[in-house]
C-alpha cells in the first residue's frame, strides 16, 4: 500500500551509507510509486520528497517522481503540519540545481 511503500523509501533514505545493500528496493519502488502518489496524504509526500533528494546522488532515477511529488505536495499544502512543510522546503533548497526543469 502507499504508507507501506512511503515508509520503505524513507527508510531505504535514512540507513543506505550504514546498509548499502537496502538500495537494492529503490527499483521497484520507482517502478510502484507513480501509480500511488495521488492517493499520498501530506505526510506521505514529505516524507518522499526529503527521500527523493537524500538518495538524489546514489539514485538519480528517483528524481523522476519529484515533479509529481511536488504538484501533489501543492495539492494538498494546506492540510501540511509545519514540519511537513520545513521538510519541503528542505527539499526544495536541495533540489535546487535541478529545479530549473520543473519550473512552468
Amino acid at each position: 500500500d502507499t504508507r507501506t511503500a512511503t515508509n520503505l523509501l524513507w527508510a531505504v533514505a535514512v540507513v543506505h551509507r550504514k546498509v548499502p545493500a537496502v538500495k537494492e528496493l529503490v527499483p521497484e519502488l520507482s517502478r510502484q510509486l507513480p501509480n500511488m502518489i495521488s492517493k499520498m496524504n501530506a505526510q506521505d509526500v514529505c516524507n518522499s520528497l526529503w527521500a527523493v533528494a537524500t538518495l538524489q546522488r546514489h539514485e538519480p532515477t528517483l528524481l523522476d517522481l519529484v515533479s509529481d511529488l511536488l504538484e501533489r505536495a501543492r495539492r494538498l499544502a494546506n492540510l501540511m503540519q509545519v514540519e511537513d512543510v520545513s521538510s519541503t522546503m528542505w527539499v526544495l533548497r536541495s533540489l535546487r540545481g535541478i529545479m530549473t526543469s520543473f519550473r512552468s
